[in-house]
């Protein structure tokens, strides 16, 4: 999680301190219009800031915390917020702190925005430089596309050497991108580099973890790209382990109808197994969330050859879960495996 101050000044003068875990680290300054700045004021008077509390702190860990602080002369409050909306923080203060990021346009020096190249050029980072390659990461994973093609037309290395991310390619970094259309706007970024293209194991294990996120869009670039969706995958939280699950398993595990299409659409065996014993039938069960209705895909992949033996497999994972159970024992699979697993 990033760790900044940031200060705007009435007279538009900006104070940034990127302290940990930003693109660009370090003390910076920059300037917007003296208006600008006090529109920015006029939203705190007009919220009513210091008649809010002061703390709004909520009893759960591993969370960031924002402090924000207004200063008018001699007055001065701050509010910390600490998961704040579970402990009835209002949505004014969030978006205050959102305001004040976007006035001083952190993302240039936290994330990677328009600004950051200008903000590079004023920090002294050469476009081709060590820490424009960090950028480059920062840019990636944030899953800022537009700013990821420029540092790379500009000559940003594609080889992480930081101790914070070596060994970690940037096709891994950009198939953890959460929002979809982001991550398949990055990904081509990405592919039109020579460099990166070159890369075939990193496109091949993003093939994994996109079809397993089901992102079919950017599973469809990566094969075109050059990507085998016949060969095996690793389990995306054993990436040390030895590769034994195929494309229709990743897809299955999405539980994604396009994704789930796609696999099927592709030469494939319906009855492998991992070294589990996990078919794509089990991956169903397996990696979904326990409230889900799981037997739409579970009929999809019946109609195209699943079978008992699968069924049985997967009802082995879902023996404590009674609508899970009492389907796929509908649909066929030994309800004896429960009960020799309660013996």
């Amino acid at each position: 999680m990033s760790n900044y101050s940031v200060v705007i000044h009435g007279n538009g003068k900006i104070e940034f301190n990127g302290k940990q875990y930003v693109a660009i680290p370090g003390e910076h300054q920059a300037r917007i219009a003296p208006e600008a700045a006090a529109r920015l004021l006029e939203r705190f008077r007009t919220a009513a800031f210091f008649e809010f509390k002061d703390h709004y702190v909520a009893s759960v860990t591993d969370n960031p915390t924002y402090c924000l602080e207004l200063a008018i002369g001699t007055k001065k409050k701050t509010i910390r917020d600490y998961v704040g909306p579970w402990v009835g923080m209002p949505i004014l203060v969030g978006e205050l702190e959102d305001a004040v990021d976007y006035a001083a346009d952190t993302d240039r020096w936290v994330s990677a925005g328009p600004g950051t190249p200008a903000a590079m050029q004023q920090a002294g980072i050469a476009p081709n430089s060590e820490q424009a390659g960090e950028i480059l990461i920062y840019a990636v994973e944030a899953g800022k596309w537009e700013a990821v093609r420029s540092l790379l037309v500009g000559g940003a290395p594609v080889r992480i050497s930081d101790v914070n991310h070596a060994g970690r390619s940037l096709l891994r970094a950009a198939s953890f991108i959460p929002d979809r259309e982001s991550q398949y706007e990055v990904f081509k970024a990405l592919l039109e580099n020579s460099e990166v293209h070159a890369d075939k194991a990193g496109i091949q294990d993003a093939l994994g973890r996109v079809a397993g996120d089901g992102n079919v869009e950017v599973a469809r670039t990566l094969v075109a790209a050059g990507a085998d969706p016949m060969l095996l995958f690793r389990d995306t939280y054993q990436s040390d382990g030895k590769p034994d699950q195929t494309y229709l398993m990743r897809a299955a595990a999405s539980g994604t109808w396009e994704m789930l299409d796609d696999a099927l659409s592709r030469p494939h065996d319906i009855h492998t197994v991992d070294s589990q014993g996990r078919s794509a039938v089990g991956h169903v069960i397996w990696s979904a969330p326990p409230v889900e209705d799981i037997f739409p895909l579970i009929d999809r992949l019946l109609t195209v050859g699943a079978d008992k033996q699968e069924l049985t497999r997967a009802l082995a994972d879902a023996c404590d879960s009674p609508k899970w159970r009492d389907g796929l024992m509908k649909r066929g699979a030994d309800p004896t495996v429960c009960s020799s697993r309660r013996k």
